[in-house]
């Protein structure tokens, strides 16, 4: 399992609903607070 935007073992790990990848929660909620998406839809 890993993180969609780092490529690396996420540290908390969550899954987006919408895609269905994993992300290191740090690394997604930034990317939503800056870009109102999930990166990968």
């Amino acid at each position: 399992m890993l993180c969609a935007i780092s490529g690396e073992v996420p540290q908390d790990p969550v899954v987006s609903s919408k895609s269905g990848n994993v992300f290191s929660r740090a690394l997604i909620e930034s990317h939503i607070s800056t870009h109102g998406t999930d990166p990968i839809t």
